[in-house]
């Protein structure tokens, strides 16, 4: 995964191929099947005099690279120069702390959401099940009494209603 933190040192030149072109690093990494950017992420974590002896190996390693002497000492020491300082003493990139902060506000949300339903099937299963209203039986409403047909009176006390003489 490219980071910007490593373009300038990646892409420096180490040495000028026979056809006149330069050799970056990312191209001299790419060559030994190294990646760059994992292996220009190592070196910068790396003390500069133990990153400046990796180098060194990786230049060593190259098909018609420099031979050791003061010419390939120079170019080491130019290419671990440009190193990024912060990745060395250990600081985050930019990228990481950005990821870590996104999956800590992630974690922290899940949390307040785990929490908030706990809660609330707590004190569902405390309420209890909601309990149905149920009318008393037989009670008409006092609007119900008014609105209906008033029923015919008994006319007499000898009568019983539904009997007939």
């Amino acid at each position: 995964m490219p980071r910007p933190q490593f373009d300038e040192f990646l892409y420096a030149p180490v040495l000028q191929e026979a056809n006149g072109m330069p050799l970056t690093v990312l191209s001299a990494l790419a060559r030994l099947n190294i990646d760059p950017w994992d292996e220009a992420q190592r070196l910068a974590k790396l003390p500069r005099e133990a990153a400046a002896l990796a180098l060194s190996a990786v230049i060593a390693a190259l098909p018609n690279g420099p031979a050791a002497g003061p010419n390939a000492q120079a170019i080491v020491a130019r290419l671990t120069a440009l190193l990024p300082a912060g990745v060395a003493a250990g600081e985050r990139s930019p990228d990481r702390a950005r990821a870590a902060e996104t999956r800590n506000n992630v974690h922290a949300m899940l949390t307040y959401y785990l929490i908030g339903m706990a809660l609330y099937l707590g004190v569902t299963w405390l309420l209890g099940p909601p309990t149905p209203a149920i009318p008393p039986p037989n009670v008409a409403s006092p609007a119900a009494i008014a609105s209906s047909p008033q029923a015919p009176a008994p006319s007499s006390a000898s009568e019983t209603p539904g009997r007939r003489d």
